[in-house]
């Protein structure tokens, strides 16, 4: 019973770890260039904004640049990804 716990526990966090990861990805080299391409055009734009104009969690978090863009990336996945 423990075991089938555990390992329930083991595959929810690595199915969003996998999830978080992808989306990461995505969302840094397609979503974003293709959604905003007068914003984001290649992904140095990217790390420029979230370096420049930092979103509430990164604000809140204390992060910059790519750690922003991680954080808030992450963030918005694991609300919805959370039951």
């Amino acid at each position: 019973m423990i075991l089938k716990k555990c390992v329930s526990v083991v595959a929810s966090v690595a199915a969003l770890l996998v999830r978080v990861i992808v989306t990461l990805f995505f969302n840094f080299y397609f979503d974003l260039p293709f959604f905003f391409p007068a914003w984001f055009k290649t992904p140095a734009n990217v790390i420029n904004f979230y370096t420049f104009y930092q979103s509430l969690v990164g604000q809140s978090l204390g992060l910059a640049g790519l750690g922003a863009f991680v954080g808030e990336v992450a963030f918005l996945e694991y609300c919805p990804g959370h039951d």
